[in-house]
């Protein structure tokens, strides 16, 4: 039977995080079984898309400055800033488990988020095409990469929100300004702003929802 292997990393080096998303894509490649690890970042770090010229949509010299990381993912998608207070996930698995249509997998796969923070008391709701909204604020955004016969997809879901230090690194591109964006900070919200539950919980509840919407055994691996 397929399994998913489940892994709290805890904090680590912004780059490690991107080797690591690496990792896991490979192994579910090599294996075909799927994986889902979660992390956060320290020192904080600015997370650039594949293809995202960097120039484009981050203030390079104020991350230099400030010592704040940027690192390019393995997935498309835009900037996002993101810190210790950021619980980031990613979750490789075969390609034939995702719905083809990419639009249709993005709703596919952040369902089990979905499903994870609203039996934690959060009144969350999927926003098309990748975002997953509370009380009308983006608190998650998610990227793709397909590889080989399989899907990575990285998600963000924001536990506290430092709105200053967002605002300073990220720089509103033509395409934000066109949706009416004067800055990132306005359109986000951080979970913990309605309740707070521990990240463990979050962590156990997602990969348990993943594993049921998989339907396959789930397998946490303890950090030694």
């Amino acid at each position: 039977m397929r399994v998913i292997h489940v892994e709290d990393l805890g904090l680590i080096h912004p780059e490690m995080s991107v080797a690591k998303d690496r990792e896991i894509l490979e192994r579910c490649i090599a294996t075909g079984n799927c994986y889902l690890h979660f992390y956060r970042r320290e020192p904080p770090a600015v997370s650039v898309g594949h293809g995202e010229r960097i120039e484009d949509a981050v203030y390079v010299e104020r991350c230099r400055e400030d010592g704040v990381v940027i690192v390019r993912r393995e997935s498309a998608g835009s900037a996002v800033y993101t810190d210790r207070h950021t619980l980031e996930y990613a979750i490789a698995l075969p390609e034939k488990l995702v719905p083809f249509d990419r639009k249709r997998s993005y709703e596919f796969l952040c369902a089990p988020v979905v499903e994870a923070l609203k039996s934690l008391g959060y009144p969350v709701v999927f926003k098309p095409v990748n975002d997953i909204l509370l009380e009308g604020k983006k608190i998650s955004g998610s990227a793709q990469k397909r590889s080989r016969g399989a899907v990575l997809q990285h998600g963000t879901i924001l536990l506290v929100v430092d709105y200053e230090k967002m605002d300073r690194y990220l720089k509103i591109t033509p395409k934000l300004a066109e949706k009416g964006l004067g800055s990132h900070s306005e359109r986000v919200r951080g979970i913990f702003e309605h309740h707070r539950v521990a990240e463990m919980e979050i962590v156990e509840a997602i990969g348990r929802n993943y594993a049921k919407l998989l339907g396959v055994e789930i397998i946490f691996n303890k950090r030694d």
